[in-house]
């Protein structure tokens, strides 16, 4: 089994499709990714900060730095890009990976998005 499809994408709870930004070209927004094996319920919840160049600028202005992990960048706020660029680099790594351990996978995908589980270290009794 393989981690292969994505489930749904959402903001604060909410559908992608149903979020508008204050300003579509100077916005930053965390979006969750539901990521599941197609076909099969479940998923495995990712995390990725959508944001314009504009925002960074904005930022920078304020801060003598901004970090860049689990972020993509965009021109403006458009959900079919975020969609599409999502899906693309899910296809990406399905093409890479030769595996069939989602947690493996999912460590993959962890390089683009924050994983629920990234960290996460088992407590023995």
């Amino acid at each position: 089994m393989k981690l292969n499809e994505i489930k749904q994408i959402d903001v604060g709870g909410d559908l992608l499709a149903n979020y508008w930004p204050e300003d579509e070209y100077c916005f930053s927004e965390w979006v969750t990714l539901s990521i599941g094996v197609k076909g099969e319920e479940g998923s495995t919840y990712f995390n990725l900060l959508v944001c314009t160049p504009e925002w960074i600028s904005r930022k920078l202005d304020s801060a003598q730095s901004v970090w860049g992990r689990h972020m993509l960048i965009i021109r403006k706020y458009d959900t079919e890009l975020i969609e599409s660029e999502v899906n693309k680099k899910l296809q990406e790594l399905l093409e890479i990976f030769t595996g069939d351990d989602d947690l493996k996978f999912s460590e993959k995908i962890a390089r683009y998005a924050h994983w629920e589980y990234e960290d996460y270290v088992s407590k023995s009794l």
